[in-house]
């Protein structure tokens, strides 16, 4: 049985620092509580949902009010220095996506540094699961970190667009440029088989973009990507034999992609289901 911790989120949470303080530490208590995660002399390092330089507001993004209360909560468990992973969208520059979207004020914390995963090279691993990749090219900072949490957005539309947590896995490794779709989301499966974030937390905060089809704002944590993305699934009304990388990563044993499996704390799926 996996656990999903999920909240819906009032307007609140995207004014007040203190209230998302106060529902992520609601959200992480199923999983044993911040302490579990964030302990002084340890770096943990966030794998962050930001690749475009657009405005926070649109939800294109991984809030930035949602990430300065991940950040806080670390620091006020003992985590000293704390890294902001950041992969960019092809043709946009990492000064430019950090600026654009305002998370370039988050540099003024002390102890937060951002990187270029891109600019600190790649570890070749070979996978578990050889769908696509016998070795996947992962970003040599992700290998060095002591603790890794996966902040992802989510984002669901017509046609092919579906993210989560697992999509959030892309940003762990340089797949190759030639990859179509279909490749790119088995891919997926086989970066996840290599990189297992610690948490993921997915912010399900609808933005100008409407890319959030839900009813209402909410919040999740996990510790299993693939159990998150089959509530996301449901949340967006997309059937899960649709998602073809959903199927493939809980065939492989890397999570629970079963819903009567999964047991979910927190508020009723119903009222935020689109």
């Amino acid at each position: 049985m996996s656990i999903v911790a999920l909240i819906q989120a009032d307007a609140a949470v995207r004014e007040q620092p203190r209230e998302a303080d106060k529902m992520l530490r609601k959200l992480i208590m199923p999983f044993g509580g911040a302490d579990f995660f964030f302990t002084g002399g340890e770096t943990p390092l966030f794998l962050l949902d930001l690749t475009l330089p657009a405005d926070n507001e649109t939800g294109v993004n991984f809030d930035i009010r949602l990430a300065y209360a991940m950040v806080m909560l670390a620091k006020n468990n003992g985590a000293q220095h704390i890294l902001l992973g950041v992969k960019c969208a092809s043709g946009f520059s990492f000064a430019d996506v950090l600026q654009k979207s305002g998370y370039d004020r988050l540099r003024e914390i002390a102890g937060v540094e951002f990187i270029d995963l891109r600019a600190g090279g790649t570890v070749e691993r070979y996978t578990d699961t050889s769908l696509v990749l016998d070795k996947a090219a992962i970003y040599r900072r992700l290998t060095e970190a002591d603790m890794l949490i996966s902040l992802a957005k989510f984002k669901a539309g017509e046609g092919h667009l579906f993210g989560g947590a697992l999509n959030n896995a892309a940003i762990a490794a340089d797949l190759p440029a030639d990859f179509g779709f279909d490749m790119q989301q088995r891919a997926l499966i086989d970066v996840y088989s290599l990189i297992c974030p610690d948490l993921t937390v997915i912010d399900g905060l609808i933005g100008d973009s409407q890319f959030q089809p839900q009813q209402h704002d909410f919040v999740m944590v996990a510790t299993d990507a693939v159990a998150a993305d089959a509530v996301l699934a449901a949340i967006a009304g997309i059937e899960l034999s649709s998602v073809e990388y959903l199927q493939l990563a809980a065939q492989y044993g890397l999570g629970v992609g079963e819903p009567a499996d999964i047991s979910i704390f927190g508020d009723d799926l119903s009222e935020i289901m689109a």
